[in-house]
């Protein structure tokens, strides 16, 4: 038992071979609350003011002699940069969510029995049997209980749905009949499911977020949580959005290449922050850039930030099955349609020959 309540540790006091031993040894049985590690919550890190401390400590540094002080200051500008933009956080210590009263009663009920054991008393022994019973079956009850009014009441509370509010929300802003947001309402609100296996069907379960799937109304209500990003966009001069579902395209104009360039980042700088107050990811990698211009000089080293990933301008831009080149010729367009069908129509001339290929009798 003592065991349980002591611990060790070596001494660095001596600087021999023999270190001398600390034990510790609590006087009670209570263990010391335990302090949970604070960690980096990246998910709620501002990564974009991130990249512009980094930048700007490092553009403005004096150059350094060796390449142990430049990876020293690289670690000290990421470390200050991490420290003001990266929050940390501990989650709290878990708790039981099934201790009811009656199951803490019937645990002391139990421990008191197994601590009043006797050898030369085998009613002790009983007695305590029937605790451990009796709090095994409180146990299963109190289980039960805790579990069924967990499900009745945290999951189907109003934060569960928090995704569904904003879009109601949305609806409601954009001007749309009330009928139609207490309607859609009424659809998302206690939706149930359950799946069904060789002609077994599981129990149901209530939609925390989204929509079923193959819904007809999914697109359409994601174009109209989406619409405020079309008038945020409208705001930068010369900027125009194209929407198709969940494609996004941007045309930026300027009378110079660097007037588009700069609009085109103030546009995927405010997509980025609207995506990140809708609780959205924006993917840099498959953001495409194109620049359209009679001067190929134009194209050159022409780039973009987008949610922390750069963006380099590319020859072709391919976007809803349509190839778009610099100079709108369409010829990388007619050249994948050709790479695409060649193999289909020769397939099709196998089979249409005179002499060989289908049968007549095949229609």
């Amino acid at each position: 038992m003592m065991a349980r309540r002591s611990t060790w540790e070596v001494g660095q006091d001596l600087g021999s071979d023999h270190l001398p031993m600390k034990i510790t040894i609590r006087a009670s049985d209570a263990r010391p609350q335990r302090k949970r590690k604070a960690r980096w919550a990246h998910h709620k890190a501002d990564w974009r003011a991130f990249q512009d401390d980094c930048e700007a400590a490092l553009t403005g540094a004096v150059s350094t002699r060796t390449a142990q002080e430049a990876a020293t200051r690289l670690t000290e500008t990421i470390q200050n940069a991490a420290k003001r933009h990266i929050p940390k956080g501990a989650r709290a210590d878990p708790r039981p969510w099934a201790l009811h009263p009656d199951l803490q009663e019937a645990i002391r009920d139990r421990q008191a029995a197994r601590r009043e054991i006797r050898p030369d008393d085998p009613d002790s022994r009983t007695r305590w049997i029937a605790a451990k019973q009796r709090a095994a079956e409180v146990e299963g009850r109190v289980s039960r209980e805790q579990f069924h009014e967990f499900v009745g009441t945290t999951l189907n509370r109003p934060a569960s749905l928090g995704r569904v509010s904003k879009i109601l929300k949305s609806l409601t802003e954009q001007g749309l009949p009330l009928c139609l947001v207490r309607w859609v309402w009424q659809w998302l609100r206690d939706r149930r499911t359950r799946v069904e296996v060789r002609g077994d069907l599981s129990g149901e379960r209530v939609f925390r977020a989204g929509l079923p799937q193959g819904s007809v109304l999914s697109p359409s209500l994601f174009v109209l949580w989406a619409a405020p990003l079309v008038e945020v966009i409208k705001k930068i001069p010369g900027c125009t959005p194209y929407m198709y579902a969940d494609d996004t395209a941007v045309l930026c104009a300027g009378n110079t290449i660097e007037v588009a360039r700069e609009r085109a980042q103030r546009a995927a700088d405010a997509l980025t922050r609207w995506a990140r107050e809708s609780k959205m990811r924006v993917s840099g990698e498959k953001t495409q850039l194109l620049v359209l211009s009679q001067q190929a000089k134009d194209a050159k080293d022409c780039r973009i930030k987008v949610a922390g990933s750069t963006v380099e301008a590319r020859e072709t831009l391919h976007l809803l099955g349509v190839t778009l080149d610099r100079l709108l010729h369409f010829g990388p367009h007619c050249r994948r349609l050709r790479r695409k069908t060649r193999p289909r129509i020769n397939q099709l001339r196998q089979l249409t020959g005179r002499s060989w290929g289908l049968g007549t009798w095949c229609t």
